[in-house]
């Protein structure tokens, strides 16, 4: 059977199903189902490199996910007169920009196809991004925080994958990529620790939550993230998010009671998870090396870092002599032609810069502020735990795409949007609430 027509096969069915299902249902099923495809990024399908169709299977579904939900929010946003939020309209425009300079880049790219398929890959980005927007900006509070708890469901499962794929490769549902290191459902151990990273942001502000279930669930993520963050040690994307969120822990811990019990015992149990998992000693000493690799990285000494410098400085000498980028979705080829090896992209920065070029990275920054601003008016509105943990998550999300090329992964769209559609939703019920209160005086 031929791949493309098998694939589309499935999406036409899936989007079927969606499209019936949303309508009949709350626009949740729809996201609660991207978050669960989402992390199954490794799972590809049929066909030849350099075939147009050899994309994420992932993908596929989120398509045939995103469309349906884009469909209903016009069909019944148009019935219930739902109006798209001043913010939204703001953001999106923004966007438009941004992607308008990289479209540009067709006109003079060393490689059409992959600028094309590149291009469609960020629309695919675009629609995920936007769609989930605008439908969790229009819920309540109550449906956001289930929301959050499928997201550290999901999350504590992925977490105990790569346990398992470390001390039971052989029983592993999911064979590791990097035999002795965990990588969950995704192709390599990086990714999987910047998301344990992320569920780690969200499952460290629960603990300010009134809702029991999401305290706990939690409690236990915390638990075995330490565990898997521990195992995926030596990544580079590792050192960094295990100094982040140690750095978020004292940021928490600090900022409460060390009298209140509860906090006590939420410290005393992740310690002492810590400790049956591995002998304390061992643990401590263990934490040394990525330490020591730190240390080689600042130095230019670790093997990684010669690749890394040399990715950062040979793309900034391409960047000088083509300011206005080589094309979207060409680094590998531009890299391999200058330094004879096939370098995949280093990061957001250097990736945007070299591919779309300066004017789609300065519209790509004012993208980011934008959302900042949302985030930030939030924060200054309410100290809700939600709109701190979107803040944190969001940050991080940036972070990682520093030494990573984490911009190139689709739940690093939908995550960046999860934490602006939870700005907007505590902001919303802020106002109603405060309303309430000034009727009632």
């Amino acid at each position: 059977m031929n791949p493309f027509f098998f694939k589309l096969g499935i999406a036409a069915i899936t989007s079927a199903l969606s499209f019936v299902s949303f309508l009949r249902t709350k626009s949740k099923l729809g996201i609660w189902l991207l978050i669960l495809i989402l992390p199954i990024y490794t799972t590809k399908f049929l066909g030849k490199v350099g075939d147009i169709f050899t994309i994420e299977f992932s993908d596929v579904l989120i398509v045939a996910i995103v469309l349906p939900l884009f469909l209903r929010e016009m069909i019944l946003g148009k019935k219930f007169g739902k109006t798209i939020s001043k913010e939204i309209s703001n953001i999106f425009l923004v966007f438009l920009i941004y992607f308008s300079f990289v479209f540009l880049t067709i006109f003079w790219t060393k490689d059409v196809f992959l600028t094309f398929r590149q291009l469609i890959i960020i629309t695919v980005f675009g629609f995920l991004f936007f769609v989930s927007l605008l439908t969790i900006s229009r819920w309540d509070r109550k449906d956001l925080q289930s929301t959050i708890l499928l997201i550290l469901l999901v999350g504590l499962i992925i977490i105990i994958l790569g346990i398992f794929q470390v001390f039971f490769p052989n029983f592993s549902i999911i064979q590791s990529a990097q035999p002795g290191f965990p990588t969950g459902t995704f192709t390599e151990t990086n990714w999987y620790t910047e998301f344990l990273i992320l569920i780690g942001i969200w499952s460290l502000f629960t603990l300010n939550s009134s809702r029991k279930l999401l305290k706990t669930i939690g409690v236990v993520n915390l638990v075995f993230l330490s565990v898997g963050i521990y195992m995926a040690k030596t990544s580079t994307v590792g050192i960094i998010g295990y100094l982040y969120l140690v750095s978020l822990f004292l940021v928490y811990f600090l900022g409460k009671s060390v009298l209140k019990k509860p906090v006590l015992t939420i410290s005393i149990t992740i310690l002492i998870g810590l400790i049956l998992a591995f002998p304390l000693r061992n643990l401590c000493l263990e934490f040394i090396t990525p330490l020591e690799e730190i240390s080689d990285l600042i130095k230019g000494e670790a093997e990684i870092a010669k690749i890394r410098l040399s990715q950062f400085f040979v793309s900034l000498q391409l960047i000088k002599e083509n300011p206005f980028g080589y094309g979207a979705g060409t680094w590998e080829p531009i890299m391999k032609e200058a330094t004879d090896v096939g370098y995949g992209a280093f990061g957001w920065v250097n990736g945007i810069l070299l591919e779309q070029g300066m004017l789609a990275f300065i519209a790509w920054i004012i993208f980011i502020i934008s959302l900042f601003i949302v985030i930030f008016r939030a924060l200054i509105s309410t100290k809700a735990w939600e709109v701190r943990a979107a803040l944190f998550s969001f940050i991080w999300l940036l972070i990682a795409g520093l030494p990573h090329p984490l911009y190139y992964m689709n739940f690093f769209w939908f995550y960046m949007s999860f934490s602006i559609a939870t700005a907007l939703v505590m902001n919303r019920v802020f106002i109603k609430e405060r309303m309430k209160l000034n009727s009632l005086t």
